[in-house]
């Protein structure tokens, strides 16, 4: 998470499914969060869907800011049946 303007930022992340896990829960910009996505007890071509929402709060009374993400996480070979959404997040997000 980075602030490109001025005050601070503090953020909390969330997701909506166990198989989703984040390294952290809250922070404050700059910082980071690792989400990682388990596959333990999928078979092949099964799909998990689930949400990740990330929340900013600025300190300087300005408005809050939400974005709520959609992950799918597909088992085995699914290329062939892939639909690309309007938009996409490639994980790892990282920014240097």
């Amino acid at each position: 998470m980075v602030n490109l303007g001025s005050g601070s930022i503090t953020w909390t992340a969330s997701s909506d499914a166990a198989w989703l896990t984040l390294s952290a829960s809250s922070g404050s910009a700059p910082g980071s969060v690792t989400v990682t996505g388990s596959p333990d007890g999928m078979a092949d071509g099964d799909i998990r869907k689930a949400t990740l929402t990330l929340t900013g709060t600025p300190d300087d009374g300005g408005p809050l800011q939400t974005i709520a993400m959609p992950v799918t996480l597909k088992m085995g070979d699914t290329w062939g049946d892939y639909d690309p959404p309007g938009w996409q997040l490639y994980l790892p997000a990282i920014l240097r």
